[in-house]
């Protein structure tokens, strides 16, 4: 698939027991936004209410493209280019820190 630099992807990622990410790039080397939440569902709900959803014309993976009713990338290398190892990295980083945020505002709390 051929997509322009400027195309923008929400790309969901899963950070295991504490939640979900979603970010949506603009280009391969740009994050415009970050969201969390502990439930798939609440994700989902609180994406389609953003502007953001306006801008985006892909969607990773391809069912919850489907559950917002955009399109799918087939091959997220497609959008990403060649450094999938540095992205995975940088996910899961997020999630230790979504983690370490929550551990922290948990600690706050009691």
């Amino acid at each position: 698939m051929k997509l322009k630099p400027e195309s923008r992807l929400l790309l969901f990622h899963s950070c295991g027991d504490i939640g979900h990410i979603a970010l949506v790039f603009r280009g391969s080397t740009r994050v415009e936004a970050l969201f969390f939440s502990e439930r798939l569902d609440e994700l989902l709900r609180a994406i389609r209410s953003s502007t953001f959803i306006y801008e985006v014309r892909i969607v990773w993976p391809q069912e919850l493209a489907q559950a917002l009713g955009l399109r799918s990338v087939e091959k997220l290398e497609d959008y990403l280019g060649r450094c999938m190892d540095c992205f995975y990295v940088f996910v899961n980083d997020l999630c230790r820190g979504v983690s370490l945020l929550l551990a922290h505002a948990s600690e706050q709390n009691s």
